[in-house]
Formats: C-alpha cells, sequence, structure tokens
C-alpha cells in the first residue's frame, strides 16, 4: 500500500460485482507486517474475496486473522513455468564482455554497487547494471534493457548481485552463483523464498562467500513441489462452486 499511496480499490477487485468469483494469487505485503486496524477498508475489500494465497509464508497467518479465511502461500507466477522457458526468450545484449558482474538493484542501490565493485576488483572482471543515471565506477549501463535481455543478463553473467525479488528468482532458475541483499522495506520477500528453497545461504551477511557452492539441484526439486501446490491451489480457486 506504500506504492499505491494507501489502498487502492483496483488492486482488491472492487470492480468486480458480487456475481463475480474474486481470487487472489501470491499478492506480496514486501515489508513483512501490516497493521489492519489501521485499515478497516483492507479488511473489507478480503472480506469480498472467495480465495486468497499470498507470496510469504510468514504472512499468511496475519492475512487469514484479518479476513477470517483460509489463506494459502503460493510461489510468484514466474515460478510456475521451469527455468527452460525463461532460457528460450532470453537473448544477450549486444556488445556485452564474454565474461561480467551483473548488478541489478532497485532503490538507490547503494549497497548492491558497493559490493560489485569490490568483487569486480577481486575478480577483475566489468559489471554491468541497470539505471537511469550512471554509476561511479561501473563500466556498462543497460538503461533500456529489453525484458528478454534482462534475462539474457542474468543468464550469461559470472556473477549476480542483486536486491531484487525477481533478479534472485532467475538467478536461482539459471543456476549463478549470486548473492541476495536485503531491502528494508522487502526483506520478508527473499528470506521467505530462499529458506523455502534451501538457498538461504545466498543472502548477504558479513563474511559472504559469492563461490561458496549452491544447491540448486535441491532446490529444483523443492521449487517443483512448490509449485505443483500452487498450480492445486489455483485450479481449485478457480473451479469451486
Amino acid at each position: 500500500i506504500n506504492c499505491t499511496k494507501g489502498a487502492d480499490p483496483a488492486f482488491f477487485l472492487a470492480f468486480a460485482d458480487e456475481s463475480k468469483r474474486i481470487v487472489a494469487y501470491a499478492p506480496s505485503i514486501a515489508d513483512g507486517s501490516i497493521d489492519f486496524a489501521e485499515h478497516p477498508e483492507i479488511v473489507n475489500y478480503l472480506k469480498r474475496f472467495d480465495c486468497i494465497s499470498v507470496r510469504e509464508k510468514s504472512l499468511a497467518p496475519m492475512v487469514e486473522a484479518a479476513s477470517g479465511k483460509e489463506v494459502a502461500a503460493a510461489v510468484d507466477p514466474t515460478l510456475l513455468l521451469g527455468g527452460a522457458e525463461f532460457d528460450a526468450i532470453a537473448k544477450p545484449l549486444d556488445g556485452l564482455e564474454e565474461k561480467y558482474i551483473f548488478a541489478f538493484a532497485l532503490g538507490d542501490g547503494a549497497e548492491v554497487y558497493e559490493q560489485a565493485r569490490a568483487l569486480a576488483q577481486k575478480k577483475r572482471l566489468p559489471v554491468v547494471y541497470i539505471n537511469k543515471q550512471n554509476v561511479s565506477g561501473l563500466e556498462r549501463n543497460a538503461y533500456g534493457a529489453s525484458p528478454q535481455e534482462f534475462l539474457g543478463l542474468i543468464k550469461n553473467a559470472d556473477y549476480v548481485i542483486t536486491n531484487s525479488f525477481h533478479a534472485t528468482v532467475f538467478s536461482v532458475l539459471f543456476k549463478k552463483q549470486f548473492c541476495t541483499i536485503k531491502m528494508i522495506d522487502s526483506s520478508s520477500r527473499m528470506v521467505d523464498f530462499l529458506s523455502a528453497i534451501g538457498l538461504e545461504g545466498r543472502l548477504f551477511a558479513d563474511g559472504f562467500d559469492i563461490d561458496s557452492p549452491a544447491d540448486f539441484a535441491g532446490a529444483r526439486e523443492k521449487l517443483s513441489a512448490l509449485a505443483e501446490k500452487s498450480k492445486e491451489y489455483l485450479s481449485r480457486a478457480l473451479n469451486e462452486e
């Protein structure tokens, strides 16, 4: 609700009439908490839903208590597909170095860029990033990259450093050596996701080693199981009378 400057009714499907089935698939609260007592309008919107799921498992009980409905945990929609579907549409950026670090940051990205500079110095690799403004000390700004090129930037990178949930998701799907830096207002989605698939060790902390091995095979198995549960929820939510 911070992004929408309050509870925008459109995001709660308030335009749908009472005869319509209303389903929430994996919305994210992002910052880890919300005081529903301060937002009675949201509680009223939630009560209109036939089925509710949320992206963060840790937040499901909170939404359940507010809505009075059973709330499932569901994976982000990107995770309903496997890596092969994204691999097929990923496109390399023209003129890119063969080896590089990809730094993708939301917000001011200061810590992401700081870690990227340090890794670049250690590995003697250039840094590619996406930012409306050029960032001092980083080599190539890929601002304006298409969705396909964004995927390609992750797929072809030697290392990925990010504070973005979706850059984290695609780093996992493409089995990259990556580091996720938690943002103050959206850390719950990163922590829940990486913990659920056994890759919580990819969250940045003191002494973090980006070259430490990651069990991508185990993560893939866990992701597949979570995706199947989410598909079952969606099928049930759409077809129940």
